[in-house]
């Protein structure tokens, strides 16, 4: 799925993106962001390459962020979709007397100061600053251990619609 044409173009920012050969290919890339960052970008994208392509260079975090940008958030909801649809055509998951336990939480968190994001998500008052802010929500399957479906919106947006 990640390797295919289909996938690469229905999720890069544009038709420019993605056409020459690099060291972080799209598929590179991809993987690389599945992969948890447990330390410093820099550090994690030095490991990335030298484990992934067996090349010791310096690849910039400023290189990774921009090559970053180039790619759909969305790649990674459509992942998860087909992780999960798959999972649970396999049929041998896990039940709780016979029913699939789902749980599902809503939070906030405050998001990097931009026009853009300020805009898109609202801004909460807090000690007289405004911040900007969203709110999250996360559905789960407890037996599995399985994100089924997790959710980014304006801070203003109701929990329970979101859950939904």
């Amino acid at each position: 799925m990640i390797g295919s044409d289909d996938f690469k173009e229905k999720y890069r920012q544009s038709d420019r993106d993605f056409t020459r050969n690099r060291v972080l290919t799209f598929v590179g890339l991809v993987v690389s962001q599945i992969n948890l960052v447990s330390k410093s970008l820099s550090v994690e994208v030095s490991k990335f390459v030298e484990r992934f392509f067996a090349l010791a260079c310096d690849y910039t975090k400023q290189a990774y962020s921009k090559r970053r940008s180039k790619l759909r958030a969305e790649a990674f909801t459509a992942l998860n979709r087909e992780l999960v649809s798959q999972y649970y055509a396999g049929g041998e998951y896990k039940t709780w007397q016979g029913y699939v336990l789902l749980a599902t939480d809503g939070s906030t968190m405050q998001l990097p100061e931009s026009r853009q994001i300020t805009e898109a998500f609202g801004t909460a008052d807090e000690k007289g600053e405004s911040m900007p802010l969203g709110r999250s929500s996360l559905l789960y399957d407890v037996e599995n251990e399985l994100v089924l479906d997790a959710r980014l919106e304006p801070y203003r947006a109701s929990e329970r619609h979101m859950a939904l």
